[in-house]
């Protein structure tokens, strides 16, 4: 859902508005934003994870994609506090705020009391070829802005002469991410919000979901 292209962008700040109409009517305290737009250049090639060059991205993203992003993100925030929730921004891949510096330049723009981050690990590692960034950093950054916190788990294969990178689903304990790390930041800067398991492949949707348990609490069962 990106905003900064004329025709698509307003349909998805309508889009937006009316999710946190609905998520109001039916007492849901969080709506979660996955800002990603379509690819504006053919030539660039495929809108894929893992490439040397991302469309959509921050690498092309100028400060008028930031000003009208934050702009919509700040509406969208008032219509989000009359209706007693928070928006988070999700660090998406194909999207400005794919790294922890500009999802938190994007807050700070959008000047918001209810609209914070969703720190994604796995769309940092897998967004480029090479990360922008190491996860462990991303994470302490982003802990304190964080609502909401979606993790998949991934292993890289890179691929040198084609300049890109491929990935491989797995258990949390195999990826390159160590969420060992990763959750014991989010707590120590006092994050005791939902925890959604991604790609997990198995089971309901809504059993991927889990409240302080295990992000504070620990299991005896």
């Amino acid at each position: 859902m990106g905003f900064v292209t004329p025709v698509i962008g307003e349909q998805n700040r309508d889009r937006l508005l009316k999710y946190i109409e609905i998520a109001g009517w039916l007492s849901i305290d969080i709506v979660n934003s996955a800002l990603s737009g379509p690819p504006r250049n053919k030539t660039l090639g495929d809108h894929t994870p893992g490439n040397l060059i991302q469309q959509e991205s921050i690498q092309h993203a100028s400060y008028q994609d930031f000003e009208r992003t934050a702009s919509i993100l700040h509406e969208a925030q008032e219509r989000a506090g009359g209706a007693g929730l928070e928006v988070t921004v999700e660090v998406h891949q194909l999207f400005i705020a794919d790294t922890s510096t500009s999802t938190l330049k994007l807050l700070e723009m959008a000047n918001s009391d209810h609209v914070f981050t969703n720190p994604d690990l796995g769309s940092i590692l897998w967004h480029y070829d090479e990360p922008e960034e190491p996860s462990e950093g991303a994470t302490v950054v982003l802990a304190s802005n964080s609502k909401y916190w979606h993790c998949k788990t991934l292993q890289r294969v890179h691929v040198l002469e084609l300049d890109r990178t491929y990935f491989i689903r797995v258990p949390i304990p195999d990826g390159a991410i160590d969420y060992r790390f990763a959750i014991n930041a989010m707590i120590d800067a006092g994050y005791d919000g939902y925890f959604a398991l991604e790609g997990t492949n198995a089971g309901g949707h809504m059993s991927k979901r889990c409240k302080k348990h295990p992000i504070g609490q620990k299991n005896n069962d």
